[in-house]
């Protein structure tokens, strides 16, 4: 009976070492939510980065790739970049400085890379100032790509 008694509380705790760690894994909380995309084709994106506001916004010429970018900001970066990374296909990065229009306000006028194998893309937009990434881990800018030639 006694042999019985150990050969069981042998099992659970081999199960318990064996099954706690992964339910402790599985329900930690800490794991990585992807950003939510927020489309720069239909709405301007906003978000708070190191105590300060962000907003992205996009305007494009009629029937052109040609595309205009305004950030605005409560932060003072010496130097803002917009870096699109191809999100349905890697092209690789393409960054876009931003130029101060105003306080708080930066632009950038580019042409729209395009994939002449496949017409439409999605590209993703992170924002650096001075070096640093400054786009929110919620919310990530990304913009769709519909190239007719």
């Amino acid at each position: 009976m006694r042999t019985g008694l150990v050969v069981v509380f042998v099992a659970v705790v081999a199960s318990a070492a064996v099954l706690v760690p992964r339910w402790l894994e599985q329900n930690s909380g800490n794991e990585k939510v992807a950003p939510k995309p927020c489309l720069l084709d239909s709405q301007d994106c906003r978000w708070i980065a190191n105590g300060n506001d962000w907003q992205i916004s996009l305007s494009r010429e009629a029937e052109s790739r040609k595309m205009t970018f305004t950030v605005t900001t409560s932060a003072a970066p010496a130097r803002l970049l917009a870096v699109l990374t191809g999100e349905s296909m890697y092209m690789g990065e393409y960054p876009v400085p931003l130029t101060k229009t105003a306080k708080g306000t930066y632009q950038a006028k580019f042409n729209l890379p395009v994939c002449t194998t496949d017409p439409d893309m999605r590209w993703q937009i992170n924002l650096k100032a001075s070096g640093e990434n400054v786009t929110s881990d919620a919310v990530m800018p990304v913009l769709d790509a519909h190239y007719r030639p």
